[in-house]
């Protein structure tokens, strides 16, 4: 009896440990990555992946107690709302127009054109340098 409560201890334990090293990384990932929807994406799949071995890993550690109920009950609302929150924060920022950068430009790209954006120097609206792009026409007194 006493070994299985040690196994479920060290298994608890071990669980956070993961969770918190997942987090870690997924902070990392975030660091590195240069666009807004890798983020997002590395971002809601590392929140759900590090709560929930945390979580479970609390549960365990918990044993069979209203507190377990508890974290299961957190732990599924959790579940079901950050791929939502995530898609709607991505969808909005589709939405509103940003897009992001690319590095090749359109011609020199073997990627479908479906799947790249091609936002180049004249036709990037936030570069006042072009009086050709939304930005220099909207600086333009003349």
């Amino acid at each position: 009896m006493f070994v299985l409560a040690g196994i479920v201890t060290a298994l608890g334990r071990t669980l956070i440990v993961v969770g918190l090293l997942i987090t870690g990384f997924g902070v990392y990932s975030v660091l590195k990555l240069d666009n807004f929807y890798s983020r997002s994406v590395v971002t809601s799949k590392v929140e759900a992946m590090g709560f929930f071995t945390v979580t479970v890993g609390a549960m365990l550690l918990s044993g069979a107690s209203i507190a377990t109920l508890k974290l299961l009950v957190l732990l599924v609302f959790e579940l079901l709302t950050v791929s939502a929150g995530a898609h709607a924060v991505a969808r909005s920022a589709w939405i509103s127009g940003y897009r992001t950068r690319t590095v090749t430009p359109p011609e020199e790209s073997d990627a479908d054109s479906v799947l790249h954006v091609g936002i180049t120097p004249e036709t990037d609206p936030l570069n006042d340098d072009y009086p050709d792009s939304p930005a220099g026409r909207r600086n333009s007194h003349g």
